[in-house]
């Protein structure tokens, strides 16, 4: 009977840790940590000549050098972001870097958007829509030969505001937010007339003040922190103050505006609360 061949044993090194176990090549010479500092999750065990074992040990001891980080993939970590967030990254990896309109990274520096440049254009945007609303209520209310002010002072439930006063909420949300942002007193409260003039007169002001302010009066504006007026003693961060409350309270106020008309019989649709949209050719 022909003896029976025994293998030798094979001898693992560890080189170093994943998260997960040990990192192990068979047969291969000790290699420190610091000469593979890219963590290998699994190294496959069926190496099996001295040739695969030395190449793979020579892929871990001197891996390739990582391309540095150019303004272009600085852009391209920002647009994985959505919303407001894309718009306010201050880094690399979407990290608050500080006050300042510059993102900074390895390879180059480029333009963000400040508090400034993510609300009050937005917010006079569909002030400017109001216009539109009114003319159609006006019009629908001399086609059912009514007075038009019964729209004005129309209401979805008892206790929600009327058309006149919600718009008056759309009014001063942007100039509040503006004067907050640059740490100036609110503007002050005021009774709108529910009248078609007044109303008017008064969104044309405010659109008019609002395409006065600059961005770059805004810079630095993250590092506020807003007070709160209806909860004395608690504030929210500038930031936050944006995202969570002025703007969605605005929306609010602008939906419920259309609403009442919508519901009321007034021919306003998706297109009159939009605004003209800026198409491109593909």
């Amino acid at each position: 009977m022909a003896p029976i061949h025994t293998p030798p044993p094979r001898t693992w090194t560890a080189i170093g840790n994943t998260r997960a176990s040990a990192v192990l090549i068979a047969g291969a010479e000790p290699i420190t940590r610091a000469e593979a500092p890219r963590p290998v999750a699994v190294v496959h065990r069926r190496a099996r000549t001295s040739g695969q074992r030395d190449g793979l040990a020579r892929s871990l001891a001197c891996p390739a050098p990582r391309r540095p980080r150019t303004a272009r993939s600085c852009r391209a970590r920002a647009d994985d972001l959505v919303g407001p967030r894309k718009m306010i990254a201050t880094s690399c990896d979407a990290r608050e870097a500080g006050a300042g309109n510059r993102v900074r990274c390895a390879g180059g520096a480029h333009d963000r958007m400040n508090l400034f440049d993510i609300s009050i254009p937005h917010m006079s945007r569909t002030l400017g829509q109001v216009p539109v609303w009114l003319d159609k209520a006006q019009a629908f209310a001399d086609q059912r030969k009514f007075d038009v002010g019964v729209l004005l002072t129309a209401r979805l439930a008892p206790d929600q505001w009327h058309f006149t006063r919600q718009i008056q909420a759309l009014v001063l949300g942007p100039l509040r937010l503006a004067n907050l942002l640059r740490g100036q007193a609110p503007a002050d409260n005021f009774d709108l007339e529910p009248t078609i003039a007044a109303v008017r007169a008064s969104v044309g002001e405010t659109r008019e003040k609002l395409d006065k302010l600059r961005s770059d009066e805004y810079a630095g504006a993250e590092a506020r922190v807003i007070p709160l007026p209806f909860l004395p003693g608690k504030g929210l961060q500038a930031s936050d103050f944006v995202q969570q409350f002025a703007l969605p309270n605005f929306y609010f106020h602008a939906a419920t505006a259309y609403s009442i008309l919508r519901h009321h019989g007034v021919d306003v649709g998706k297109p009159d609360f939009l605004a003209p949209l800026a198409f491109r050719d593909l």
